[in-house]
């Protein structure tokens, strides 16, 4: 194998070398453009010239008279002299005037010969980028007509080889940008060897040009852009979106909402916003019972949402963008908890500032609340709608006497369970 790779080694600097003896000028940029030939055409170089006025080729060489020029259009069997007045010679090299195109170039000293293909540029002429029906909404299919011949060069056993060229189709599309939560514009593109052939390209998310640009050969004859066509709508739609809890900081509810997650006590109320792409023509909601679950569905229409979950269970919510034709979803689940109602039986709103101040129920998932704090005469004292609120001890702005007093309280939970509390609470200094 070391063996092997030496050899290797030694072929492709042996192929460098002859390939830097030769030496080219003329063409509208003083010198042609130099195209590396398959090994198996037997062409040292290809030289492509957009000007044949002025074509000059040079062989280095420490003997220049001890070579011979001829040429031929296909086949090395067909090879003829040149005219020996086109031939010069230099202290470093033999040089050949009036290069034509559409000939390899033969130089010979004894059992030694090196070849050059001489090709003529033709700029690439494209008349028309067109979609090929029917577009998905994911890829796009476009077929480019153009009227320019291939490039050929021939080789020693008369094949006639394409020159390999990378074009490379470009254009605007839109990327999601999670930290900015928005669409960002970014350049797509596409390669090829050919032009001709159909291209297969991911659907854009916007409107766009395609700009045909050339390879390294039409860029050094100043042709970067082919060809720009006219714009294309989008179909396709891409949808993203947010779904946030809107939290409480009553420390008497268990498992109050975070933002962290889709769950907890109820009620659960979540504000959904859409980010959708440009061909996006209608956002819709739907929000349902989860999977085996049984219930209504709701559906909405508005990029921005806030929906409250009173029942407790599992749901799922669905956002959908429609454009023509296409559509992207995003899901999110939800669990609400069940409920649970309990209450202390004393409260020391005096003595331990800021430690079981006031007389406040525990709970999660209380969707009604109605509670009253009465004292030993059957008297009302406070009343409350609010779980998360609570008795401080006081009557008209003047804190009671210490003892025992009396609360009653109905409620319902977020599976519909009713609650009906009764019991005693004592204030303690």
């Amino acid at each position: 194998m070391r063996q092997f790779l030496l050899c290797l080694g030694l072929l492709i600097i042996s192929f460098q070398q002859i390939q830097a003896q030769w030496s080219a000028s003329g063409s509208s940029k003083g010198q042609p453009f130099a195209y590396e030939p398959t090994a198996v055409s037997g062409m040292d170089v290809v030289y492509v010239y957009d000007d044949m006025a002025g074509a000059v080729l040079e062989y280095a060489t420490d003997q220049p008279s001890a070579w011979t020029w001829s040429r031929f259009e296909r086949s090395e069997a067909e090879a003829q002299a040149v005219d020996p007045a086109y031939v010069q010679s230099t202290a470093t090299a033999t040089r050949l005037l009036n290069v034509q195109a559409g000939y390899a170039y033969r130089i010979q000293s004894g059992s030694i010969s090196r070849f050059v293909y001489i090709v003529s540029y033709q700029p690439t002429e494209v008349t028309s980028i067109q979609s090929i029906e029917p577009e998905t909404c994911t890829e796009r299919l476009l077929q480019i007509q153009s009227t320019s011949p291939e490039l050929l060069y021939y080789g020693r056993n008369g094949l006639a080889y394409p020159l390999q060229r990378i074009f490379s189709l470009q254009w605007t599309d839109l990327e999601w940008n999670e930290d900015l939560r928005m669409f960002e514009e970014v350049q797509r593109t596409k390669t090829s060897q050919s032009i001709l052939s159909p291209w297969l390209v991911d659907a854009p998310l916007c409107s766009t040009h395609y700009a045909l640009k050339g390879d390294d050969l039409s860029t050094y004859y100043d042709q970067e852009i082919l060809f720009q066509s006219s714009q294309f709508p989008a179909t396709s739609v891409q949808m993203k979106a947010t779904a946030k809890m809107v939290t409480r900081d009553a420390l008497n509810e268990l498992d109050r909402p975070t933002e962290l997650e889709l769950s907890g006590s109820a009620p659960l109320k979540v504000q959904l916003q859409s980010y959708s792409s440009p061909a996006a023509q209608l956002i819709e909601w739907w929000i349902r019972p989860a999977q085996g679950n049984e219930g209504s569905s709701y559906r909405f229409t508005d990029e921005s949402l806030t929906y409250t979950f009173q029942k407790s269970g599992s749901f799922e919510i669905v956002g959908y963008a429609h454009s023509t034709g296409c559509i992207d979803s995003v899901r999110f689940q939800v669990t609400v908890l069940e409920s649970f109602l309990d209450c202390p039986n004393f409260f020391t709103p005096r003595s331990t500032p800021g430690d079981n101040d006031e007389f406040r129920v525990a709970y999660r998932s209380i969707v009604s609340f109605h509670g009253v704090i009465l004292n030993r005469w059957g008297n009302k004292l406070f009343e409350w709608t609010d779980p998360a609120q609570g008795w401080d001890g006081n009557f008209q702005g003047k804190p009671v006497s210490p003892g025992v007093y009396f609360y009653i309280i109905k409620a319902t939970g977020s599976e519909g369970k009713a609650y009906t509390k009764r019991g005693d609470i004592n204030l303690l200094e």
